[in-house]
């Protein structure tokens, strides 16, 4: 009989070993469950057709299977054992021992110790015992319990039973049907291939039902579970559990604790319980019902229905066609991508329709709604909400009834909005934009594009209108309304009540209506047109067109040449800066150019006509008006009325029209023309004309005067005793002779003198009684005896 060291044997020694012999270990430390036994051939049962290969160390010895016996010895003590091929009862040592299975339906106990127990093949019954052990089912259809400590449980190939027992455990399935229990303590459970029922026990468990139609149920602890492969029906239990239902159609059921699920492929039902979980639907169909606490639901990938349930719950819809309601709390709900569904029921919810044409109804409760790209619709149902459409052409509509004051963004793209009874503010956005304010004090602003504002339905509210850039279209209501066209070329019509109306940039189009409103062009070319009431109208800048209505308006061109037409009513027509075409309408008016160089013309009432700066052209009408050209060189014709035509400062050409006019130059060198056979008078105060020796060219001169017709007026009456008539061969002679006459202290003075040069008569007179000459006029065409003191007055 030999004995060999396996420690130090040779694999060319130990070919020699027959039945009689022994192997020993003398590791100080090694014991029977430290070594690895594997045979040849893989088939049962062992026989002496196998050889048994010893594994230790890193040293692996081959033997006949007469090495199958109890003659393997260790400095332990333990026991390494291989069962015959009939149903073996194989029982361990308090030690770490090796125990192994043959062909029949074993039955092991390991007793203490940490031991390695392979069943192999047959319907085996494995006991670990106390300790650490490591249990293998083997083929066939075992129960394996693994008792207490930490053990490590396989049940291969069979219908098996696992349980764990006490202790931090691992159990594997394997192929086939198992039933696992992983008893007390934190456990590792895997099912495995096809279907298993897995209970995880006490203890915070891992849980994997791996391939199959697994049926998983926590029993106590946190678990972290994975269905797997298969349609799954998942439980969990009162902790906080972490589950994946891995691909197919599972059920997963949470417990109480803040779980988190995922569903991850097939089509899904989730069930979430009292405390805040997180559920995830994964890929497919999925329908996750939440519970009562503040919960995370994400559908994702699928067309998947989610429900909120009780809470302050956060609702994802993912991929594909959702439909998500949020139930009771403040719910936050994304559609994400796919045409979604969702309501946001009771509470202030938060709701992103995401990517899609999405159907949103906000709910009750002041909700805060973004629709997201696509064309969406959008339904506001009670409560103060904040809508945002997003991209695409939207559609939001406040409730009926509602009277909470809602604020609605349009943003990009052709959006209609439609208010209810609140007082509401709607933001068009980018896109031609339809907006209608509906009862209440609404704000709305158009933004960018060709928007169109309605504010008729909003009857006698008072509401406030912003087209922004685009050519917009406003339309005031019965209210006292504020429009505003912004950028753009705007048409805005007042309505009945006393609008403000304010074109802002570009070429406007504005109407007024039967108040008394405000009309306002501002920049560009805008076309004004009065209402019925008394309206004050601005041009503002650009080259504008204002047509006065029939009430007592008050227009200002501003800046630009603008076109002003008077209306019926008593008006007053500024033309402001820019050079001014103002025609006067029935009524009487004060027209008024301002600055650069006007054309003003009276129309059939009794109006008073101001050019003010610049060279400006006036025509006077049919009434008794006042028509006067202020600073500039201006033109000043008189129409068919008894008018009063001032020049004002500068160079001015005057001409009467077919009433007796009163023609006052003013200062500058005046060109002042009566009308033939008309009784004219020219007027001439202190400080129009020029009176110096050098003013031949810079008087004022009058180029048809009718002595016994027309009448000059100096300051200083004519008569015969301040007269005085003389001839001169120059200006400069006539200058001297007059001044000579009108500085004397004596019984010669005069104050008025007239001295003929050539063809034509100089004037020159002593207005202030200041003994100097103050004016110098000329009288083209007329000889000094063609006139007399009598024509001056």
């Amino acid at each position: 009989m030999a004995e060999y060291i396996f420690e130090t044997a040779t694999q060319a020694e130990v070919d020699a070993f027959t039945a009689a012999d022994t192997v020993k270990f003398t590791t100080a430390t090694a014991n029977a469950a430290q070594v690895v036994v594997s045979f040849t051939n893989n088939t049962f049962p062992l026989d002496e057709a196998h050889t048994a290969t010893l594994t230790f160390g890193g040293k692996s010895l081959t033997f006949p299977t007469a090495i199958l016996s109890k003659s393997i010895s260790f400095g332990d003590g333990s026991v390494l054992y291989v069962g015959s091929t009939g149903a073996d009862t194989i029982l361990g040592t308090s030690l770490s021992d090796g125990l192994w299975g043959n062909d029949g339906n074993d039955t092991f106990d390991g007793d203490a110790g940490n031991d390695l127990i392979q069943g192999n093949k047959g319907a085996d019954n494995i006991l670990g015992g106390t300790g650490n052990d490591s249990l293998y089912g083997g083929q066939d259809n075992d129960v394996v319990d693994g008792q207490s400590g930490n053990d490590f449980v396989q049940g291969n190939i069979g219908n098996d039973t696992l349980n764990g027992g006490d202790g931090a455990d691992t159990v594997l399935g394997g192929q086939n049907n198992d039933v696992i229990n992983g008893g007390a303590g934190n456990d590792y459970l895997s099912g495995d291939l096809d279907d298993d029922s897995i209970e995880s026990g006490a203890g915070a468990d891992t849980v994997l039902g791996g391939a199959g139609n697994d049926t998983i149920t926590n029993s106590g602890g946190a678990d972290s579970i994975d269905g797997g492969d298969g349609n799954d029906n998942i439980t969990g239990g009162a902790d906080a559990d972490t589950i994946y239902g891995g691909a197919g159609n599972d059920t997963i059921v949470t417990g109480n604790g803040a779980n988190v699920v995922n569903g991850n492929g097939g089509n899904d039902t989730i069930t979430g319980g009292d405390d805040a979980d997180t559920l995830s639907g994964g890929q497919g169909v999925d329908r996750i019902v939440a519970g009562k606490g503040d919960d995370w639901v994400a559908g994702n990938i699928g067309a998947d229905t989610l429900f909120g349930g009780d809470g302050n719950d956060t609702l994802l819809g993912g991929q594909d066609n959702d439909s998500v309601e949020g139930g009771a709390g403040n719910d936050l709900i994304n559609g994400d991508l796919g045409d979604d569904n969702l309501k946001g029921d009771d509470g202030a919810d938060t709701i992103n329709g995401g990517d899609g044409v999405d159907t949103i109804e906000s709910g009750n409760g002041n909700d805060a709604v973004n629709g997201g790209a696509g064309n969406d619709v959008i339904t506001n149902a009670a409560g103060a909400d904040t809508i945002y459409g997003g991209d695409g052409n939207d559609t939001v509509t406040i409730g009926v009834g509602n009277t909470s004051s809602n604020t609605v963004y349009g943003e990009a793209g052709n959006d209609s909005l439609t208010g209810s009874d609140g007082n509401d503010r709607f933001d068009g956005g980018d896109g031609n934009d339809t907006l209608i304010g509906g009862d209440g004090n609404d704000t709305l602003f158009g933004r960018d594009g060709n928007d169109r504002i309605d504010l008729t339905s909003g009857g006698a509210d008072s509401n406030s209108a912003d087209g922004g850039a685009g050519a917009d279209t406003i339309v005031g209501g019965s209210g006292v309304d504020y429009i505003l066209g912004g950028a753009g070329a705007d048409n805005l019509s007042s309505g009945d009540g006393a609008d403000t109306i304010s074109g802002g940039d570009d070429n406007d189009t504005i109407t007024g209506g039967a108040d008394d409103s405000v009309l306002n062009g501002d920049a560009g070319n805008d076309q004004i047109a009065g209402g019925t009431g008394s309206e004050a109208i601005s041009g503002g800048d650009g080259n504008d067109t204002v047509t006065s209505g029939n009430g007592a308006d008050t227009v200002s061109g501003g800046d630009g040449a603008d076109h002003i037409t008077g209306g019926t009513g008593n008006s007053v027509l500024n033309g402001d800066a820019g050079a001014d075409t103002i025609v006067g309408g029935a009524g009487n008016e004060a027209i008024n150019g301002g600055a650069d160089g006007d054309v003003l013309s009276s129309g059939g009432g009794t109006d008073t006509i101001s050019g003010g700066d610049g060279a400006d052209t006036i025509t006077g009408g049919t009434g008794a008006s006042k028509l006067n050209g202020d600073a500039g060189n201006d033109v000043i014709n008189g129409g068919a009325g008894a008018e009063t035509l001032s020049g004002g400062d500068g160079n001015d050409t005057i001409v009467g029209g077919g009433g007796g006019d009163q023609i006052v130059g003013g200062a500058g060198a005046d060109q002042l023309t009566g009308t033939a056979l008309v009784a004219d008078t020219f007027v001439f105060n202190v400080g129009d004309s020029a009176a110096t020796a050098t003013a031949e060219t810079t008087a004022d001169v009058i180029t048809n005067f009718e002595t016994g017709v027309d009448t000059i007026e100096l300051g200083v009456a004519g008569l015969a005793g301040n007269y005085n008539e003389q001839t001169a061969l120059s200006y400069a002679d006539a200058y001297a002779a007059a001044k000579v006459l009108i500085e004397a202290t004596d019984l010669t003075n005069r104050d008025i003198v007239s001295v003929q040069v050539a063809g034509d008569t100089y004037i020159f007179a002593d207005g202030n009684g200041s003994n100097s000459i103050t004016a110098v006029i000329k009288l083209t065409g007329v000889g000094a005896g063609g006139i007399d003191f009598s024509d001056f007055a």
